[in-house]
């Protein structure tokens, strides 16, 4: 059996290691944010770069995706996910995290009794791109 830390990094949102503390009590989690903390190849990263105000380009992602596989990035960051090609998968997963941003937005927004509907718009905007891009 391989120790989780030493095992190689999936490339997709997982529990950041930083978030989990081993202390004397324990172990527990911190500050354990699942839409943004992620390890692996840094493939959320290169799909960040483009924003989420235009339409996804596959295209444009997968030539950042093989120049930074030529700089000496893990290969691995170019393999399809479910039968999804990486750059696909990870727009949409992008999309998605950015909804649950503008969501937090109206949650927090909620309890001080206003709601920007910009962010509704948003969040339901992110969410149906992201459903075109992963829903194949």
């Amino acid at each position: 059996m391989v120790d989780a830390r030493e095992a190689r990094p999936p490339g997709s949102p997982d529990p950041n290691p930083s978030a989990i503390h081993i202390g004397p009590a324990g172990r527990h989690l911190v500050d354990l944010d699942l839409a943004l903390a992620h390890t692996g190849p840094g493939l959320l990263d290169l799909a960040s770069w483009y924003g989420t105000r235009d339409a996804p380009s596959q295209h444009s992602l997968e030539r950042l995706i093989n120049g930074y596989i030529a700089c000496g990035g893990d290969p691995a960051t170019n393999t399809d996910r479910g039968r999804v090609p990486a750059a696909v998968w990870a727009l949409g997963w992008h999309r998605v995290a950015s909804a649950v941003w503008h969501l937090v937005q109206v949650v927090r927004d909620a309890a001080r009794d206003r709601v920007d509907p910009a962010d509704l718009r948003a969040a339901r905007r992110q969410l149906a791109t992201a459903a075109i891009l992963l829903v194949r």
